[in-house]
């Protein structure tokens, strides 16, 4: 269907962008014409799945105190004309 191919695209747009270093919690996404914001809530889901899968990796959960954790931010700009 045509939503299933869309969620393909947007996944593929996230491997590739992964794969040249695009994706990290560090970062700020814009996404213009955002619309329902799809693109960013998967991105963000897939962050969060990331962040997850390294933490279970990684056997140290020793943290000081006044480390901060960071997360992406997003940016969401749309026209505001809505049909």
């Amino acid at each position: 269907t045509g939503k299933s191919r869309h969620y393909a695209q947007q996944y593929s747009l996230i491997g590739h962008m992964e794969r040249v270093g695009c994706v990290s919690p560090k970062f700020t996404y814009l996404e213009f014409g955002a619309g329902k914001a799809e693109f960013s809530s998967l991105l963000n889901d897939f962050l969060s799945q990331s962040k997850k899968v390294k933490s279970e990796e990684s056997k140290e959960e020793i943290k000081e105190k006044d480390e901060t954790e960071h997360y992406a931010k997003f940016v969401l700009i749309d026209r505001g004309v809505f049909r």
